[in-house]
């Protein structure tokens, strides 16, 4: 069932939801909600006779279903034969929740036929902790198709509904992300991601505000006025935000907020559990355990004065260049380059990250180096060059007491 076929029931004279109810197999409340969704965009229109709604199709709905008609031979030419199913995947790695966020995204998203809440996420966090894997791991367990719009300030109504476009002589209309989204949402569950969505300016989401509310629709001013309804309950919004300083953001405003109405926020795997983030380590990456933990570590102490607002540094290290950090130093290793945990770090995590900010970087040095100035990466050797600091640690206190 889709809102075509409900509008074509009512217009053959099916007007109540018994009536339709019994044509369907799906729930009263996802039929009751559909209704409300054509009554809210216009396409319906409702009246209360006695104990139940009556639903007509409105004459404004008639009347633009006619227009298109007429003119349908003057709009661009577009190819609708997608196959949607190219964009089912499963992703490279598992997603590893860092709380309870996955379970209930999941439960929101089965539960939603019975409970009629549009599945909306907004999903914060500092960079590096996740939130893109996490819609791409919902994707695949839903075996969902997955569309993608990455937010950028200069967002405009081409990167979400299409643009014309030369084949040969002749001028095609290619639908983009979002309308894809749409058309896909109609016969299936469906994931729309859209990445860093607080980097594109306010006034640029306004085409976004008819797709994520109760309408599910765009509207393509460039085909005669094309519109183009999906399924609300089967659009799965997952909208991320980048959170904290060092990021170019935009404010957010109510109209967006009120759309992903369930914000769940993340953080770095390590930080809520070191253990998870050390097996990590050791699956992706060929380096003692010993020497894992003590990565995470230094990259925990990290992340802890990037959440102090006081602190001058900005952000933490991500997960995905904890695990660089890694590779690098085997690499270096094994090449008999000195210091290769050191000089690893140098060149995956406090370059990249703090190279503009002198005094994030001084202190970020002086961190990592603390955990591993100078320790080798053979297990035997680095055992002994932890016995030893700790030995000098206690040699110093003794000194000072």
């Amino acid at each position: 069932m889709n809102k075509q076929n409900l509008v074509s029931d009512v217009n053959a004279g099916t007007n109540t939801v018994s009536e339709l109810d019994s044509q369907y197999d799906v729930s009263r409340a996802t039929i009751n909600n559909y209704l409300t969704d054509l009554v809210s965009n216009g396409t319906l229109n409702r009246e209360r006779n006695g104990h139940e709604y009556e639903y007509t199709v409105s004459q404004q709905s008639e009347s633009v279903s006619t227009v298109d008609a007429d003119s349908q031979s003057e709009l661009l030419p577009v190819d609708r034969e997608y196959e949607f199913s190219r964009r089912i995947s499963e992703p490279d790695n598992p997603y590893i929740p860092s709380d309870d966020e996955l379970v209930k995204i999941l439960s929101s998203i089965e539960l939603r036929e019975e409970t009629g809440k549009k599945p909306r996420f907004l999903i914060g966090g500092p960079t590096g902790c996740g939130k893109t894997h996490l819609a791409e791991y919902i994707a695949g367990t839903l075996n969902a198709p997955l569309f993608t719009i990455q937010g950028k300030w200069a967002m405009n109504e081409a990167d979400l509904l299409g643009n014309p476009s030369f084949v040969g002589d002749t001028s095609w209309w290619v639908d983009g992300e979002l309308t894809k989204a749409i058309i896909s949402s109609q016969e299936q569950p469906t994931v729309l991601m859209i990445d860093e969505i607080n980097r594109a300016r306010p006034d640029s989401k306004g085409i976004l505000y008819p797709a994520l509310d109760d309408r599910c629709e765009v509207r393509l001013d460039m085909r005669g006025g094309e519109v183009i309804t999906g399924n609300s309950l089967n659009l799965i919004v997952i909208a991320t935000i980048n959170e904290g300083s060092g990021y170019y953001t935009e404010e957010m405003d109510l109209a967006e907020i009120r759309r992903v109405s369930t914000k769940l926020s993340l953080d770095y795997l390590g930080f809520n559990k070191p253990e998870l983030e050390t097996d990590l380590l050791c699956e992706r990456t060929p380096i003692p355990r010993k020497i894992a933990e003590v990565l995470v570590k230094a990259s925990n102490h990290i992340r802890g004065l990037a959440s102090d607002e006081e602190s001058a540094v900005h952000i933490g290290i991500p997960t995905a260049s904890l695990i660089s950090w890694a590779q690098e130093a085997y690499s270096y290793d094994k090449h008999n380059l000195e210091n290769p945990l050191m000089e690893a770090a140098r060149s995956t995590v406090i370059n990249p990250y703090y190279d503009t900010r002198p005094e994030a970087k001084t202190r970020v040095t002086e961190v990592i180096g603390q955990n591993v100035n100078n320790a080798p990466l053979n297990l035997d050797q680095h055992e002994e060059w932890a016995s030893k600091d700790i030995k000098n640690e206690i040699s110093q206190r003794n000194i000072h007491s």
